[in-house]
């Protein structure tokens, strides 16, 4: 299944419309190729060798290229329920694959639970709606049913009945995300503000990558003089005991003062820190 979830994404990822179109013919009364029933090795080969991260040798894509053209194109006449293309098609692979992984219940298609990994690994790429419609298509010829009902969930449910069973009765569900992956930041905050000295480098380094995008090039000095507060209200609220003053809060913020922009007057957070501990 691993190589034919390789060879599905292959062909039907990595052909260019251009290249169908030129097949066609279109403008020319000459033969047209349809390279959903006529690709040759050479081009199954270069559609598998522009798959990334396929990890397989030239010899092993030889072998699956092989495959394509003598087993998943042509129809599996022992797969009673399921209506395959009598002729070679690529369509053909999408049955071989939906066979293992799909199933009907209720006249809604689902996954198998066993084959849900591999269902969410290769759709995620091509979509679920190329392997159902094709599924239900094909089981629906099978069966002599016209489908008038489309309206199956967009995301398919699988058959693992214990777990359905456990998902109908009411959940909570808490966890928590760090470094504000998460819609509550107090945590990331409080991150920034205990190691405010060591995020210097981390921010000017962000401005250099956002030269092209808005980028407030103060955010950091502003951040800074947050800590400052919040070093001065700690020892307001009494919460830490070498805190320091109000005029000495002033002080280090006096850049604020119009006119004032020398950055040699401004203290480092570091220094303030040493200060208020001596």
């Amino acid at each position: 299944m691993e190589d034919l979830s390789m060879a599905i994404k292959a062909m039907f990822s990595q052909m260019e419309g251009d290249e169908i179109l030129k097949a066609l013919n279109l403008s020319c009364y000459t033969p047209v190729t349809h390279l959903d029933a006529e690709c040759g090795e050479s081009v199954i080969m270069k559609l598998l060798m522009r798959e990334d991260n396929n990890n397989y040798s030239l010899d092993q894509l030889s072998m699956i290229g092989q495959i394509i053209n003598k087993k998943w194109m042509v129809a599996d006449n022992d797969c009673l329920p399921l209506h395959f293309h009598k002729g070679d098609s690529v369509f053909n692979m999408l049955l071989y694959f939906v066979s293992k992984t799909l199933l009907v219940k209720d006249g809604d298609p689902v996954c198998r639970y066993s084959s849900l990994l591999r269902w969410h690994q290769l759709t995620v790429e091509l979509s679920e709606d190329l392997f159902t419609t094709a599924f239900l298509a094909s089981h629906d010829l099978t069966n002599g049913y016209e489908r008038k009902y489309f309206d199956w969930e967009a995301y398919l449910g699988h058959d693992c009945k214990e777990l359905n069973a456990l998902f109908t009765k009411p959940m909570v569900e808490l966890h928590m995300h760090l470094k504000g992956s998460s819609y509550n930041v107090d945590i990331s905050w409080l991150c920034l503000m205990n190691n405010v000295m060591s995020m210097q480098k981390v921010f000017e380094e962000i401005a250099l990558s956002r030269k092209d995008t808005e980028w407030d090039s103060d955010l950091y000095e502003k951040v800074r003089k947050a800590a400052v507060l919040r070093y001065y209200l700690a020892g307001v609220v009494e919460s830490y005991n070498n805190s320091i003053t109000k005029a000495e809060m002033v002080d280090y913020l006096k850049d604020d003062i119009p006119g004032l922009k020398n950055d040699d007057v401004v203290p480092s957070f570091e220094n303030l820190v040493k200060y208020s501990h001596k």
